[in-house]
């Protein structure tokens, strides 16, 4: 699952980084995108957790801010995901700078 994840987020940052990016200030935008991705991925994790009033659904779990979740491992997985995606952004906005500035040269007579 956490490659698949990892995949995933690899992929998709290339293709808006090629589609959005080639500037510092695009690029910058969308790195910020992926951590307020993963910020939004812990927010879902926490809120579908088990409440700490109710019976725990996995060994491994703890209470933490009322409920039964492991939130050092969604920050491991997170991270994990951040990991392709930073470098997808950067080698997209890359290929898009590149193709940018080739396309000027071969307008230039």
């Amino acid at each position: 699952m956490i490659p698949i994840l990892a995949a995933a987020a690899g992929v998709s940052a290339l293709l808006l980084g090629v589609a959005l990016g080639g500037t510092l200030r695009r690029t910058a935008a969308l790195l910020l995108l992926g951590v307020g991705l993963g910020l939004a991925l812990l927010v879902v994790a926490y809120f579908t957790a088990t409440p700490s009033d109710q019976r725990q659904d996995c060994s491994d779990c703890y209470a933490y801010l009322g409920r039964w979740w492991e939130p050092g491992f969604a920050v491991f997985v997170i991270g994990l995901a951040l990991i392709p995606w930073v470098l997808g952004v950067l080698v997209g906005s890359g290929i898009r700078a590149s193709s940018r500035r080739r396309a000027i040269k071969l307008s230039k007579p």
